[in-house]
């Protein structure tokens, strides 16, 4: 979708998923691709990083989750998005497995932007593990100005701040995920 102008930061620290997205970037003939061996996070240094399952998935900042244990611990560079993207991004899809926040407090200069819009994955119980309120993360957008809607398999549905608790206990029944849509007014 970035077109043949545009131009893709991909973020991935695990070792054997790196050399599955180098391949098929590879594979794909895309040459506008950028790719860091590092997580993203609100401050830039090292830390550790939880890997789930033979061949790693779910993997996260975080030592808890919902999916599967932990096989492996990585020390892994952490560096905020502000500091890998030159200029202004158009959009910053977000899938930190609970680091969602920590992730977009490591880019307000990209978030100044006033056309950027975000695709973040809103996990309320692995924001809960990660030590956050389950609610913590449409809260942070809705309380900076940002339009929410709440992405499914199936729906596509605004979420204003008065939808937001019964879609928290919804999802935290299910034990499950939506992609929440950011746009700013």
């Amino acid at each position: 979708r970035a077109g043949p102008r545009g131009r893709v930061v991909a973020l991935e620290p695990t070792p054997d998923n790196l050399v599955v997205l180098r391949h098929n970037i590879a594979a794909s003939g895309l040459t506008n691709v950028v790719v860091e061996p590092v997580a993203a996070s609100s401050v830039a240094g090292t830390r550790d990083f939880f890997v789930r399952g033979e061949r790693s998935a779910v993997n996260s900042l975080f030592p808890d989750s919902c999916y599967a244990h932990v096989t492996e611990i990585l020390r892994v560079p952490v560096v905020p998005l502000d500091e890998l993207v030159d200029g202004v991004a158009d959009v910053v899809k977000i899938d930190v497995e609970g680091a969602e926040l920590d992730v977009l407090e490591g880019m307000p200069r990209l978030l100044r932007a006033p056309r950027i819009a975000l695709i973040v994955e809103w996990h309320p119980l692995l924001q809960q593990l990660a030590g956050y309120g389950a609610d913590a993360l449409p809260r942070w957008l809705l309380e900076r100005g940002w339009q929410l809607q709440a992405a499914s398999h199936l729906t596509v549905r605004p979420l204003p701040a008065a939808d937001v608790a019964a879609l928290t206990s919804r999802l935290l029944r299910r034990r499950g995920p939506v992609e929440l849509l950011a746009r700013r007014n």
